[in-house]
């Protein structure tokens, strides 16, 4: 039954009662309820999705209150998911909640996920993304995934009508081990509440077949800067790409470096950071919104690194160059970017 609470959204021409309808009847599995998790299940909840289903098997903790806004001091030590639950009840109880207060694994993942239309991804584990990736893809699931790291966020969709995928935009999964995650690397509060309610945003585009989605793009976000930018990657027209990039751990580097590869190396970040940590050997230092002005000095048929601070920038810089023309097969991002390296090669380069 449509009520009041509905009405703003129901007066926009793209969705009307009838898209409203299309919300109600619509199903969507959020894996993990903590920082992107909590304003995704809030605003999914506000606005009429029929099913919503919860999964995170960890308590809520004194550390997650800064960013995990579902939650508050009296819940410490309580169950996320069911706490989340809860919550989401009082917020709209014309809803079905289901919550599963376990950590989502190979073992339970396509019992968890199947049977619903979208999935969220507000994970903070790369190997559950991987583990996702090939549920989704198994049983048919568009998904919407999301990472954040210090002061910058990602968002991509997967799995839309054929669409790329999260092991083609990473399919080298030992190169994201290094990566830290943010307990280890911290996070700006408000940061996951933008990039969670942008997850949101795109779930409910889909499941009201409106607006486009980020099917094959990464949407990056600099809190720092507020600069939004979009990647493009695993493009359609793959004769043009003719092969992917490839996403290479710091560890897989040095030890390349070891046996005598010598690529050419791109630093696509500010000169002030170049000043403060460096590779050895550096060919080219420019800053990732101006990398498509000099690719006129970068070699076509040669291997070519390029890394940032933590590896979205290098990111980006590659899908330039792979719109330029350039063969993904001679393209590496160094994982983790010069971060990795300092935390896993070495440690006497300065961190920042």
């Amino acid at each position: 039954m449509l009520d009041d609470r509905y009405a703003r959204q129901i007066n926009l021409p793209e969705i009307g009662i009838e898209g409203q309808k299309k919300l109600a009847n619509s199903s969507i599995v959020v894996i993990g309820a903590g920082g992107l998790g909590s304003p995704a299940l809030l605003y999914l909840a506000a606005a009429g999705i029929g099913k919503i289903t919860i999964v995170d098997g960890d308590a809520v903790e004194t550390s997650n209150l800064h960013r995990q806004i579902l939650y508050n001091e009296s819940d410490i030590g309580t169950k996320k998911a069911e706490t989340a639950a809860k919550k989401l009840k009082e917020i709209n109880s014309q809803i079905k909640i289901n919550f599963i207060s376990e950590f989502l694994n190979k073992e339970n993942a396509k019992s968890i996920i199947q049977n619903h239309d979208i999935l969220i991804d507000g994970s903070d584990n790369i190997a559950t993304r991987y583990i996702l990736d090939d549920i989704c893809k198994e049983v048919g699931l568009p998904w919407v995934h999301a990472s954040i790291h210090r002061f910058e966020g990602q968002i991509a969709c997967f799995n839309i009508s054929g669409s790329s995928g999260y092991r083609d935009l990473f399919p080298d999964s030992s190169a994201a081990e290094n990566v830290p995650n943010c307990a280890e690397a911290g996070v700006l509060g408000v940061l996951p509440g933008i990039i969670g309610t942008i997850q949101a945003t795109q779930a409910l585009k889909i499941c009201l077949n409106i607006g486009t989605d980020l099917a094959n793009k990464v949407l990056i976000l600099d809190a720092k800067t507020m600069n939004f930018r979009t990647m493009r990657f695993g493009l359609e027209n793959k004769k043009e790409i003719f092969e992917n990039p490839k996403n290479i751990s710091a560890i897989d580097t040095n030890k390349k470096f070891n046996k005598g590869w010598d690529p050419f190396i791109i630093d696509c970040r500010t000169k002030r950071e170049f000043e403060i940590a460096k590779l050895d050997k550096v060919d080219l230092c420019i800053e990732h919104t101006l990398i498509s002005t000099i690719t006129d000095k970068i070699p076509e048929n040669k291997d070519v690194l390029v890394y940032c601070h933590h590896g979205s920038r290098s990111m980006y810089s590659i899908s330039v160059l792979i719109n330029q023309g350039f063969n993904g097969k001679y393209l590496y991002n160094l994982a983790g970017g010069i971060d990795s390296w300092s935390l896993n090669v070495n440690s006497s380069i300065r961190r920042y």
